[in-house]
């Protein structure tokens, strides 16, 4: 496709997503799902753009449908950043289903067999607990708990990206993702990988110098307990 009706078909469906009429939004929401699996990455990659917006707008149904967009793309997508950035608009929505549907993408991606797919997921979780919604960081916490314990094989960055995780959320503005953190690295602390078990006790002892009182009394106990 030539660049300018590339453009023009852009535009196209921008304005149709954003009209006041139902029955147009509707056509460019069709429109945008087919571009989003169009064999040409150009058009793939401008239907990621157009996805960010529309999950933004005004309009409760585009969101959604947006919504059950970014779910279905973002599972093989070789977007990253792409989606990871629609990710981020999804999870700030003023739509609570949207925000749901965001976070239960990574539980999606957690169980993926593709070994791209579950590391992607580490960096949508990291995003997810630092959510002001505590039903969504409610929601990660559990599918972080979960991919942690079941996951049958580590190997370095598998370990690298969970103790990077841990490490920051460690710090957290949030009581209830500190708690589940704490839980997670006593967990990690008796790990059947030594190099895990080494990160955490690194880990442990970060944690006496956190600013939280709850941080530095639970590291405390856990080396009174060691």
């Amino acid at each position: 496709m030539a660049p300018t009706e590339k453009i023009k078909k852009v535009a196209f469906l921008e304005a149709k997503l954003k009209s006041q009429d139902q029955n147009e939004r509707a056509d460019a929401l069709w429109l945008l799902r087919d571009a989003l699996k169009s064999p040409y990455e150009d058009e793939r990659r401008d239907a990621l753009w157009l996805l960010e917006d529309a999950l933004k707008s005004p309009y409760k149904d585009v969101r959604r449908e947006a919504a059950a967009f970014l779910y279905g793309v973002a599972l093989g997508s070789p977007y990253e950043r792409g989606v990871r950035s629609c990710f981020g608009v999804a999870l700030e929505s003023e739509d609570p289903d949207v925000r749901l549907k965001a976070v239960s993408l990574i539980e999606a991606k957690l169980k993926s067999p593709y070994e791209d797919e579950r590391r992607d997921a580490l960096w949508l979780l990291e995003d997810a607990l630092k959510s002001q919604d505590q039903d969504i960081r409610r929601e990660a916490l559990k599918y972080w708990e979960a991919a942690s314990k079941s996951r049958p094989y580590k190997d370095k960055m598998d370990i690298f990206l969970e103790v990077s995780i841990l490490k920051e959320v460690l710090n957290s503005q949030y009581q209830d993702v500190r708690r589940g953190a704490l839980l997670l690295l006593e967990w990690t602390l008796k790990s059947p990988y030594e190099d895990e078990r080494r990160e955490a006790l690194l880990l442990l002892g970060k944690a006496l110098e956190s600013p939280y009182p709850d941080v530095r009394e639970e590291a405390i106990k856990y080396i009174i307990r060691c």
